[in-house]
This record gives C-alpha cells, structure tokens and sequence, in this order.
C-alpha cells in the first residue's frame, strides 16, 4: 500500500507547473493575436482607438495616460510592434524555448496592461494581475534553463503526449467558441487559435526529443509554487470582502447573479438549468460559498492543506469560468463592448488544477498528520524581522492593487484596506507556522 502511495506521490510531484503556466502564457499571447488581427488592433486606426478608449474610459495615473497618448500619436509603429510581440512571444512560449525570459516578457506586458485597464469598464483586477503575478513567479522559477531547456513530456508514453496535444487544442476552440470574444469574428479566432495552438504543441513535441530528461529537477531556493497558491489566496481575500460589499454574499444578491448568468451566458442548457436552480436554492448557495471562499482564502494564504484546498478552489473556480464564458456585465454585447474576457478565470483554473495535483503529492507522501497539514518550510531559516519585512510590502501590493483598480466600485476604500491588513494577518501565520514545518525534501 505505502509503494502504490509513494508511486502515485512521485508522478503527481513531477508535474511540470511551470511549464505548464508559460505555454497556457503563450496561448494567450497567440489567442489576442488572432484576435487583433481580425479586428483590426493592428491597423493605425484601430490601434489609435483602442489606445484612446484606454485613456478616456480608464483610470490609469495620469503620467501612464501620457504615455499611451504618446503611443497612440504613433498607432502605425506600435501597431507592427504589438503584432510582432503577440506573435512572437507566444509562438517562443509555447515552445518553450528560453522560457524563463519569455515568461517574465510576458508577464511585463500583463502587468502593463493591467495598469492601463485600470478602473475601465467591466476589467476584473485579476483578469490581468494573474498573468502578470504568476507568469513572473513561472518564469523566475525556470530562469536556470537554457535556450530549450529540459524535457517537457518526460517519460510520459507518446499516446498520452497526443492526447494530452488534441485536449488542449479541442479545450481552446470550445472554451473561446463560448466566450463570444471577437465578435462576430468569434469562430474564425476559436479555430485560428485552435489549429495553431495544436501545431505549436507538436512542435514542442519534436523539440522534446532535442531535450534532456531531467531525472533530478533542481529545487528553487524561493519555494515560487507556494507563492503562486498565497497570490490565489489573496484573490479570495478581495473577492470576499468584494462580494460583501456588493451585495453577492445575500440571498437577493446570490439568486440575481445567478440567473443572470443562466439568462446571458453562453453555456450548455444542462449547466443552465443548474445556474437557475440554484438561483432558486440562493438561501443555501449563498453561504455555502461564502463560508466555502472564506476558508479557502485563509487556508491557502497561510498554506494549509495547500493541496486539498487548491483542488476543491480550483472546482468553484471551473463552475464560475463556465457559468461567465459568453456573458456581457453591462449592456448588450458588440465590439466595443465585449462579453467576459475568456482568460479571466481560465488561466487561473488551469494552472490551479496542475499545481492542485503537484500538491497533492506532497499531501500524500507526508510521513505525519502535521506534515500533511502544514506541508514543507517556504521562509526556511530566514529570520522572522524579513517575514514580517514581506507580509507588509505584499500587504501593501495588495492595497494598492485594490485602490488602484477600484475594486468593488464605491466600496473600494473599504476593501483596500480590509484586504490589505486581512493578508498582512495570514501572512504573519504562514511565517509562524513555518516553525512547525519539516524542510522540504
């Protein structure tokens, strides 16, 4: 019994999250370039539009609105140079070759885009702050490869290899085919997206026999996949006092929210039915979620149960990925106003589910119930003094994040600092606790 445990522990231990995270980068990457390019992104006018919708509707700083008055003034050269990026990036990603630098490009132009999204109608403020956080904490991580680096697919056998190409590729057409992103153009992107993505993977596929088996992965010395769990757990952190403040954490609220979603959204009827009847079973649903979003939100910021939590997070945040693919938040849907971004919730879903796994192998290879429920040492021996230094600085990147988006409209101020000071607490017991965990193998 313990040999089929460990057995199972080793293979979940050696998902690759991190490759995983940069090549679901370069999707993106491939999927906005494909939807410039029918669009019209890339055209001077449409570039200079775009641009000045940013500037006028946002509410980035004023020094940033400057510079995208400045880009917009030369939409002809930045135009090409988007085109080039989206495209070049995203092929490099997906590839995986120099990963670690094209992850960390990457993740620049996310956090750049977050900025300029700030505040602008209907954005999320971690539809591009995920990106741009995880995709850092991916690409740091990987920095040590080489231009191809070390196998992606490992010892997996070459069926799984195909089958794992034809899933994501038929995951990306369905997923963007239900978004309604693009238009009128939606299809012709979903299969755009879809037929590359699927030839980028079969060419990672050929890359893999270029690369080494690496049979003893090298361990960071920054545990980056327990940051990347913290940085979800601060989401829940906002999300709940979010949802608080406007109303969704009540039964009128909850049953509203979710027939809305049944009413608007572009997923299949059988899913629909679910969203109405919960709609009706809103006095149950609602707390449920509430206690549910709370708990994980504690849990996964002071790393406990990391992997279990992560796994059942990763659930709630597939239902409300499916439930909002296709839906517009204000207003009847065109061009210039888009449904939900179809990113917005799936990147996070998917790398949570991979590293959900990878942590569960930690989960059941623990050789005591503390183990299991605390997992291994993050801090290692640094001193409590920097512990602390960090859980006020990422406290503060939180509240700004916050402020600076306006999260939860009028409510923001409150949210800002309830969220901030909220993780500063979790984030003083993680470092606590971090006393009671065994080093990590």
């Amino acid at each position: 019994m313990d040999f089929i445990r460990q057995k199972i522990a080793i293979k979940l231990l050696r998902i690759p999250v991190y490759e995983i995270t940069i090549i679901l980068l370069g999707c993106i990457m491939i999927n906005e370039f494909f939807v410039g390019l029918n669009v019209g992104w890339f055209t001077p006018v449409g570039f200079f539009t775009q641009v000045m919708r940013f500037v006028h509707e946002g509410g980035a700083p004023l020094w940033w609105k400057s510079m995208l008055i400045g880009m917009a003034n030369h939409a002809q050269v930045f135009a090409l140079l988007l085109e080039v990026f989206l495209a070049v990036t995203g092929i490099l990603a997906v590839l995986l070759i120099l990963r670690g630098i094209v992850a960390i490009v990457i993740a620049i132009f996310c956090f750049m885009l977050w900025i300029t999204q700030w505040q602008y109608p209907s954005s999320w403020i971690f539809e591009l702050l995920f990106p741009a956080t995880i995709g850092l904490c991916a690409g740091i991580a990987t920095l040590r490869h080489k231009i191809l680096g070390d196998s992606f697919f490992g010892k997996l056998p070459i069926i799984w290899r195909f089958i794992f190409i034809i899933i994501a590729s038929a995951w990306l057409w369905y997923a963007f085919t239900l978004s309604k992103n693009g238009d009128m153009h939606n299809l012709t992107i979903a299969w755009q997206t879809a037929i590359s993505v699927f030839i980028l993977l079969l060419g990672l596929l050929g890359l893999d026999q270029l690369r080494s088996l690496n049979k003893n992965p090298m361990q960071n010395k920054i545990p980056w996949a327990d940051i990347i769990i913290i940085i979800i757990g601060a989401m829940l952190i906002v999300q709940v006092y979010a949802d608080a403040a406007l109303q969704w954490y009540t039964t009128k609220g909850y049953a509203a929210l979710a027939a809305s979603y049944a009413k608007t959204g572009a997923s299949p009827k059988w899913f629909k039915s679910f969203l109405s009847w919960s709609a009706q079973q809103a006095s149950i649903f609602v707390y449920a979620q509430a206690i549910f979003e709370t708990a994980a939100a504690v849990t996964l910021t002071t790393l406990i149960l990391r992997g279990p939590m992560l796994l059942l997070s990763t659930g709630l945040f597939a239902i409300l990925m499916y439930a909002e693919f296709g839906v517009v938040p204000h207003g009847p849907a065109h061009l210039l106003n888009p449904p939900n971004w179809v990113w917005e919730l799936m990147f996070v879903t998917i790398v949570g589910l991979f590293l959900s796994l990878q942590k569960l192998g930690e989960f059941i290879n623990a050789k005591t119930i503390k183990d299991a429920l605390l997992g291994p040492k993050i801090f290692n021996s640094l001193f409590y003094l920097w512990r602390i230094l960090i859980a006020v600085f990422a406290s503060i990147a939180l509240s700004i994040a916050c402020y600076g988006t306006h999260i939860g409209k009028i409510a923001y101020i409150n949210i800002t600092w309830q969220a901030g000071l909220t993780f500063f607490i979790c984030l003083i017991i993680n470092a606590a606790l971090d006393y009671w965990r065994k080093k990590a193998d």
